[in-house]
């Protein structure tokens, strides 16, 4: 009997119901990874005198701002002071703030940025520290982090980057995919009138939950540049070109420094998105789906999808997965898939660390259970050294316990227990 006949034959034994059919295409690439909670863009922009400012732009999505209701309005917002530094001394700085409303509570948690930017002037040209801090405006939650600006760099290499555009669903929380990527990257030039700037290149870099860089593409520009000058150029990439999983794309220009050296300027953060389109014939790609599968398929299915040869392993995937749901058509197992998949993408983007978020026990735990109906938290307190974390689940009665000796992020599984 063949590896397929098989397959069927356990399934009738397991199910007592014979079902056939192949799941239709589903899109591949989603932009549901969502980003990290404070983004900063540094550039500079050119003022009326010529001068180079820097500039500084801040977004935060409204899920990390605190909102408050006041005279029957929703309201929040976002601070933000931004101060250079050089040789331990405050050079400049400025202050701005961005109020907004919004509907309802529901609105709060939404994945939708606020932004705040502003530009102040900076003496000399000498590298200086940008030290932007934000606040969810009327609390004390704030962030804080530390940027190198370089003015002369900017001179050598006269451009900034004015729009990132792709063909994923914007804003990210509606959950649209497609099979392909498009990228269009526009950049501006900073240069005096004939400045040339034929050596620069503009590029994309991808990378994994580990930070691993997984691809990189660049084009050249061509052309003498002015202040008016602009280039608009597109990536276009398949589901094909890319690994599996949660990924970032981050835009790079990069041209000749002093000497031998060579300026990378990215464009930080990245863009963060989903590939949900698995490689079949790669043995360490199949292995992670099968690590996945924990608690949601029987292990004999499992014992049987690893058997499975690369050309078979796509039919008997989406096969393995109809038990789960026998009334269900074509597209709600698609949708229990995709349902799966994104699991592993929000473990890879809430708890990478030292290896991919959904390998770790907080990750797997996430996948095999969805996210819990609670966390109760114990950092170094009187009862507890270390890091404790409490996940409860209402439905299943279910309790997660899990620790971090070294207060590093590093959570282990250490104990399963029924909820009192």
């Amino acid at each position: 009997m063949t590896l397929a006949g098989k397959f069927r034959v356990l399934l009738a034994a397991l199910f007592a119901v014979v079902l056939v059919g192949c799941l239709g295409p589903a899109p591949r690439l989603d932009s549901t990874a969502g980003n990290t909670p404070l983004q900063i863009f540094l550039s500079s922009v050119v003022d009326s005198t010529g001068s180079l400012r820097p500039f500084v732009e801040v977004a935060v999505p409204r899920r990390a701002l605190v909102f408050q209701s006041k005279d029957g309005v929703i309201l929040g917002g976002l601070e933000i002071t931004v101060t250079a530094w050089r040789d331990d001394r405050q050079l400049n700085g400025d202050v701005a703030k961005n109020l907004v409303t919004i509907p309802d509570w529901q609105a709060a948690k939404s994945d939708s940025l606020v932004r705040c930017s502003l530009s102040f002037t900076l003496p000399g040209r000498e590298e200086a520290m940008i030290r932007v801090q934000a606040r969810s405006w009327g609390t004390r939650r704030s962030w804080q982090r530390d940027l190198v600006y370089r003015p002369a760099e900017w001179l050598r290499l006269p451009l900034a980057f004015s729009r990132f555009q792709w063909n994923l669903a914007d804003p990210p929380e509606t959950g649209q995919g497609c099979d392909s990527l498009v990228i269009s990257l526009a950049i501006k030039s900073l240069a005096k009138s004939g400045q040339d700037v034929v050596k620069a290149r503009m590029g994309l870099t991808f990378t994994d939950a580990s930070g691993d860089r997984v691809l990189s593409l660049e084009r050249p520009l061509a052309g003498p540049s002015g202040l008016d000058k602009s280039w608009v150029q597109e990536f276009h990439l398949t589901a094909a070109d890319l690994p599996f999983g949660y990924l970032e794309a981050t835009p790079f220009l990069a041209g000749p420094g002093e000497g031998t050296d060579e300026i990378l300027r990215p464009w930080l953060p990245g863009w963060s998105f989903a590939n949900f389109q698995v490689d079949w014939g790669d043995e360490t790609a199949w292995q992670d789906q099968m690590n996945w599968l924990e608690g949601k398929i029987s292990p004999e299915l499992v014992a049987v999808l690893l058997a499975a040869p690369p050309e078979d392993r796509q039919d008997a995937w989406q096969e393995a997965w109809r038990p789960q749901c026998s009334a269900c058509d074509d597209q709600e197992i698609q949708d229990t898939i995709l349902a799966h998949w994104r699991l592993i993408n929000a473990a890879d983007r809430k708890f990478s660390g030292s290896q991919p978020g959904s390998h770790s026990d907080q990750g797997r735990a996430y996948i095999r259970y969805g996210p819990p109906d609670s966390i109760d938290l114990h950092w170094d307190d009187r009862e507890r050294h270390g890091r404790w974390e409490t996940w409860s689940y209402e439905d299943s009665g279910l309790q997660l316990i899990f620790f971090d000796p070294h207060g590093l992020g590093e959570y282990r599984l250490v104990d399963t227990l029924p909820a009192p």
